[in-house]
Parts: C-alpha cells; sequence; structure tokens
C-alpha cells in the first residue's frame, strides 16, 4: 500500500472516530443538561434561561455536525 493511502486511510479513520466522539460528548452533554432541568435543579429563572440556551446551542452543533456530513458525503464544500 503506497504511503500516502496508508496516511489518508489513518486520517479518515480518525476523523470519523473524532465525529463520533464529539457527537457523542455534545449528545451527552444535552442529556446532562435536561435532567438538571427535569429534576428541578436550577436557583433561578436566569440560570434556567442559561441551561435551555445551552441545550440549543448544543443540538445547534449537532445539526451543524450532520450538515457537515452531509455536505462530505454528497462532494459539495462551502
Amino acid at each position: 500500500m503506497p504511503c500516502g493511502v496508508y496516511i489518508y486511510r489513518m486520517v479518515q479513520t480518525y476523523s470519523s472516530l473524532l465525529e463520533y466522539e464529539i457527537g457523542r460528548l455534545i449528545d451527552e452533554a444535552i442529556s446532562d443538561e435536561i435532567a438538571i432541568l427535569a429534576n428541578g435543579n436550577v436557583d433561578d429563572i436566569k440560570d434556567y434561561k442559561l441551561r435551555v440556551g445551552m441545550i440549543r446551542g448544543l443540538q445547534k452543533a449537532r445539526e451543524l455536525m450532520t450538515e457537515a456530513d452531509r455536505n462530505i458525503q454528497s462532494g459539495e464544500r462551502g
């Protein structure tokens, strides 16, 4: 196997693992924030709004990851 092909596959594998791990961490962070809200563990309305905003921001990050993956798969780039 030529060196360039090996490096490409290694980078591709790393990218796939990185994408999976980032997605997993985002999903975990969303679940943690939802659990805090569901358990009523917020100090005040300011804390509640902050946590809801964090959930929305994390969801948006997940949506952007999905969009980026779709763009890469279709060969479409920004």
